[in-house]
């Protein structure tokens, strides 16, 4: 969906651009909370359409518009953060990608100052793969959770590691020991349970992967919120 422009736009295009029924009763003020909601100045003219007379001019403005009007991002709008979550995905310095929702929730707060909920990084997740600008690639990082002195740790993990092979053969041991084989769906949780308390449990995590083909706005995406980290870096 193009950005809107300088001019008028009659309730039929204003329609076809917002996905709206210019017939309903109510097409006025669902439109007019869309265009405020993305950022638009506008002066409605009654039964012709609506008169745009101010575009998202900022970096901040310009993404939170495509948050709105592409992603669909309808609630929990902080550019900021969201552009620092996005950065992270695309340059993927840390292994961001494919870590734990915990461990991302740990790197924002490390790198940006940013406290923020798994379920707001998981709804924006969400809203990228809905739109094409992401996509799932399964098997990502392998990673490794167990407990030290009653604390929860998370770290990557070697998949070749001495430690990794012990662990995938003492599973495959506990399985058989437990009757997976046999078709005892309980077999599974009660070797997850074993095996947790002897060496913990290792996972991969599935890959959060941008898509440069997927949407006609990724590469404006990427350079506003690479400019509005910078931008909240430096100031």
């Amino acid at each position: 969906m193009k950005p809107l422009q300088m001019r008028f736009y009659s309730n039929r295009e204003m329609a076809e651009v917002m996905g709206l029924d210019q017939h309903e009763h109510n097409f006025s003020q669902k439109a007019k909370r869309k265009l405020e909601s993305w950022g638009y100045g506008y002066a409605f003219k009654p039964r012709r359409g609506f008169q745009i007379t101010s575009v998202p001019q900022t970096a901040e403005e310009r993404l939170t518009d495509i948050m709105r009007r592409v992603l669909k991002i309808d609630t929990q709008i902080n550019p900021y953060d969201f552009a620092c979550f996005f950065t992270l995905l695309v340059w993927d310095d840390v292994g961001f990608r494919a870590m734990p929702w915990e461990k991302r929730v740990e790197t924002m707060r490390e790198y940006f100052c940013i406290h923020i909920s798994e379920r707001t990084l998981q709804n924006w997740r969400n809203h990228l793969y809905e739109s094409g600008a992401a996509e799932q690639v399964a098997r990502g990082g392998l990673w490794h959770t167990y407990t030290q002195d009653g604390r929860k740790v998370q770290e990557p993990a070697d998949r070749d590691s001495p430690e990794y092979k012990a662990y995938c053969s003492r599973r495959s041991a506990l399985l058989k020991e437990f009757g997976y084989e046999a078709g005892r769906k309980e077999a599974w949780g009660e070797m997850v349970k074993e095996l947790f308390g002897e060496m913990g449990c290792y996972y991969y995590c599935d890959a959060i992967a941008v898509s440069m083909f997927g949407i006609d706005e990724i590469q404006e995406i990427i350079a506003l919120t690479t400019e509005v980290v910078a931008k909240g870096k430096a100031a």
